[in-house]
């Protein structure tokens, strides 16, 4: 969603600001005036982005110049935007519902440990068995890393709460009263929301929370965008509790981090999260089940049985 919105802020001659993977793969928020520089921003990413002076300045030099900027973020980066900016017309807020993020140093340990040499591209929701079960993928100059969070350290450390930074478990910016213009959250029960088949390819809840958001969205109409409109209060309850909730600190987090400056991250979570082989085997099953369409099968089932009991 957030490539459209963007494309339709360049459509009014403003400019976005969303995560990206450097060329060291650290995440950052860049400036984006092309279409090539959009699509850098794209994808989840489960790792605090640096959100530098050198951003804020940009995004200051721009509005003072009144062009139009849109910016893309999570609730507490999106709130330091506001309160630095304040009400500023040209100013266009979208935030995320978090469920936290694991601090830089664990995604750089996680890499080094990996070893993966010269990355091509990282996607941590890469759509592998489909939107309901994506996996981390990691296209390398000797090979393709592909593994679900059943079996992936840093999406099982993640996952799990235990790679979370300390103030995800007590988030200030968690609640119905956003910061932002538009707040955008996946809508993983569409088809109980909207009582349509589900593609497996993934849906957007998209709730506008101003004036200013609804403006925007109304921009969409010139994108190849498709809108279902549900019910706000069911929307919220199926798919948005982490909205208003923060996830619970895990009991043993700090000492995670204490281990991993001077352990490989995967011995790590093996110690702290293990995996077992059973895990491999429901990981090989979950592959054999998606190349022979048995997976398709059990969700399209799982479909029919939801819509039978909604209607």
């Amino acid at each position: 969603m957030h490539l459209h919105l963007a494309n339709s802020m360049m459509a009014l001659g403003g400019v976005s600001y969303g995560a990206a993977f450097s060329d060291e793969w650290v995440v950052e928020h860049i400036e984006c005036h092309t279409a090539e520089e959009v699509m850098r921003c794209r994808g989840s990413k489960y790792v605090q982005s640096s959100l530098t002076n050198k951003v804020f300045a940009s995004i200051k030099k721009n509005l003072e110049q009144n062009i139009p900027v849109l910016f893309t973020g999570l609730p507490c980066q999106t709130a330091a935007v506001k309160t630095a900016f304040g009400d500023n017309a040209s100013l266009f807020l979208v935030d995320l519902v978090c469920h936290g993020v694991a601090s830089p140093m664990a995604w750089r340990q996680y890499l080094s440990d990996m070893q993966f040499g010269r990355i091509e591209s990282i996607r941590f929701r890469n759509k592998t068995y489909g939107y309901h079960m994506s996996t981390m993928r990691v296209v390398y100059e000797s090979g393709v890393y592909s593994k679900s969070g059943r079996i992936d350290p840093y999406l099982r450390a993640f996952f799990s709460g235990i790679a979370h930074r300390k103030s995800c478990n007590e988030c200030k910016f968690k609640g119905r009263r956003r910061y932002s213009d538009i707040t955008l959250f996946d809508c993983g029960r569409y088809c109980e929301l909207t009582g349509d088949n589900d593609d497996d390819l993934g849906h957007t809840s998209v709730l506008v929370n101003t004036k200013k958001g609804e403006k925007l969205l109304l921009e969409l109409g010139k994108e190849e965008v498709v809108f279902s409109a549900i019910d706000r209060g069911m929307g919220e309850q199926l798919n948005g509790k982490m909205i208003e909730g923060c996830t619970p600190k895990h009991p043993r987090s700090d000492s995670f981090y204490s281990q991993i400056l001077s352990n490989s991250f995967s011995s790590v979570v093996q110690s702290y999260l293990p995996i077992k082989l059973s895990d491999y085997c429901i990981e090989a099953v979950k592959g054999l089940a998606c190349k022979t369409g048995i997976l398709t099968f059990l969700r399209k089932a799982k479909e029919r049985k939801l819509l039978v009991t909604k209607h």
